[in-house]
């Protein structure tokens, strides 16, 4: 559809934003937000491996901006099933303790999450097929600012077959 990519295309370049066909998850993208650690969008993450990511507002100092929610991905070559296990920390004197919460996606549909209260959470998946899947972790003060945004706070994501 030329019309569609068109607006596509003038709608990224606008925002700053670079597009390589075929790269579907931005690996050729410069615009870091103004902080270089939301680069790159999607880090890789395998089997028994952990991963710290940090949620933070600023320097944009709003819940739905570039840095607040981080993105993983992996490669399944087998039906497994998977732990995504996520871990925060305890507050320092007035913060509150951190609050993560992790999404598990897979061809646009969320297959797993774990959103509770709390310094950890997980998403299981059970039988999961062979594929591309993405998690999504976020430090929820930072999305929902009115439960006082604790503003950076990193997160260890622990990725397991179980």
């Amino acid at each position: 559809m030329p019309a569609a990519d068109a607006i596509i295309e003038a709608l990224t370049r606008n925002q700053l934003i670079t597009l390589t066909r075929g790269d579907f998850f931005g690996a050729a993208e410069t615009n870091n937000g103004g902080d270089a650690r939301n680069l790159p969008l999607y880090r890789p993450i395998t089997l028994g491996t952990t991963e710290r990511v940090c949620s933070t507002i600023s320097p944009n100092g709003a819940g739905n901006k570039l840095g607040v929610y981080k993105f993983l991905r992996f490669e399944l070559a087998t039906n497994r099933n998977l732990a995504v296990n996520v871990q925060g920390r305890r507050a320092r004197r007035t913060r509150a303790d951190a609050d993560p919460d992790v999404f598990v996606y897979r061809a646009g549909s969320i297959l797993a999450f774990g959103d509770a209260t709390g310094l950890a959470d997980s998403a299981l998946l059970n039988s999961a097929a062979p594929g591309t899947y993405l998690i999504e972790v976020y430090e929820y003060s930072n999305v929902d600012t009115s439960a006082g945004a604790r503003g950076e706070t990193c997160i260890d994501v622990t990725l397991s077959a179980n």
